[in-house]
């Protein structure tokens, strides 16, 4: 009998243990998401007609290129970059959130380990 009360303080602390990582993690996901903004950018990435790939800026080429010579230019874009959208930049607003969110995530991962390698252990 002392056994299983033994194997039973052990699941519940391995319970406690893996709810306080889902909190950690949760409250580090809440912190990243506050302080990331998406923002529309001023360029374009347009894939051209060879396959390749083209940066645009206000329809003037900027750099194009894939799997071959990157090239630096001031052409025209090609005809297709008015019909894709602007590519987002990710902007931290508020960057001290974000060491404090990603260390969140990472305590809460550490918390819940040892529940996870206890349910491989079973198997």
């Amino acid at each position: 009998m002392g056994i299983e009360k033994e194997r039973a303080r052990r699941s519940r602390g391995k319970a406690i243990l893996n709810l306080v990582g889902l909190f950690f993690s949760l409250a580090g996901s809440i912190l990243l998401f506050c302080s990331l903004t998406l923002k529309s950018s001023n360029f374009r990435l347009v894939e051209k007609s060879d396959g390749g790939v083209a940066i645009c800026l206000n329809g003037k080429l900027v750099a194009s290129g894939f799997g071959g010579p990157l090239i630096v230019t001031t052409d025209t874009c090609p005809d297709d970059w008015k019909h894709t959208g602007p590519t987002p930049e990710i902007i931290a607003e508020r960057p001290t959130y974000v060491p404090w969110g990603l260390g969140f995530i990472i305590i809460g991962f550490g918390l819940q380990l040892p529940s996870a390698f206890a349910a491989m252990k079973e198997r």
